[in-house]
C-alpha cells in the first residue's frame, strides 16, 4: 500500500481511539453519579422524616396546652358545681364535665399517637443516617477508583495524542490537506 495511504489510515485509527475516551470517562462518572443521587435521595427522605417529626411534637404540644385548659376546666366545673341550685343547671354541669373529659381522653390518645409516630420516625431517620454513611463511604471509594480510571484514561489519552502529532509531524502537509 501506499506510505501516504497507511499515515492518513493510521491517523484515522488514531481519531476514533481519541473521540472513543468521551464514552469512556461518561461510562465511569456515571457510577459516581449514580452514588450520588443514592445518597442524595437518602438525605431527602431524611429530610422528610425530620419534618414529620417535627410536625408530630408541634401538634403534640398543641394537644398538651389543649389538655391542661381542659383540666383548668374541669376543676372550674368542680368548683362550680358545688355553687348550683337547681336540677337544670347540675344537668347542664354534669354534661359539660362529660364532654370534656371526652376531650381530654381524645387529647390523651392522641398524645400517645403523636409519641408513637415520632418514635417510629425517629427509628426510621436512625436506619436512614447508617444507609447514608455507607452510601458516603461508598461514594468516596467510588470516587477514588474513578479518579484512579480517569487519570489512566488521561494517560492513555496523552500517549494517544503524542503519537497523532508524531504522525502528523511525518506526514506531509499535502496530504495532511
Amino acid at each position: 500500500m501506499n506510505k501516504y495511504l497507511e499515515q492518513l489510515i493510521e491517523l484515522s485509527k488514531l481519531d476514533k481511539e481519541i473521540d472513543d475516551f468521551g464514552p469512556r470517562i461518561a461510562k465511569v462518572e456515571k457510577k459516581l453519579k449514580l452514588s450520588l443521587d443514592k445518597e442524595k435521595e437518602l438525605r431527602a427522605q431524611t429530610d422528610t422524616f425530620s419534618a414529620d417529626i417535627a410536625d408530630a411534637k408541634l401538634k403534640k404540644a398543641k394537644n398538651e396546652a389543649n389538655l391542661a385548659a381542659l383540666s383548668a376546666k374541669l376543676k372550674d366545673l368542680a368548683k362550680k358545681s358545688a355553687l348550683v341550685k337547681t336540677a337544670k343547671e347540675i344537668k347542664a354541669l354534669q354534661l359539660e364535665e362529660e364532654i370534656s373529659k371526652e376531650q381530654c381522653d381524645f387529647a390523651n390518645e392522641e398524645i400517645g399517637r403523636l409519641d408513637k409516630i415520632i418514635e417510629l420516625k425517629g427509628q426510621n431517620i436512625a436506619l436512614l443516617q447508617e444507609k447514608l454513611s455507607l452510601a458516603a463511604s461508598e461514594a468516596e471509594e467510588i470516587r477514588a477508583s474513578i479518579d484512579a480510571q480517569i487519570q489512566q484514561i488521561e494517560q492513555e489519552r496523552k500517549d494517544i495524542y503524542g503519537k497523532k502529532e508524531a504522525l502528523v509531524a511525518d506526514m506531509s502537509q499535502k496530504i495532511l490537506t
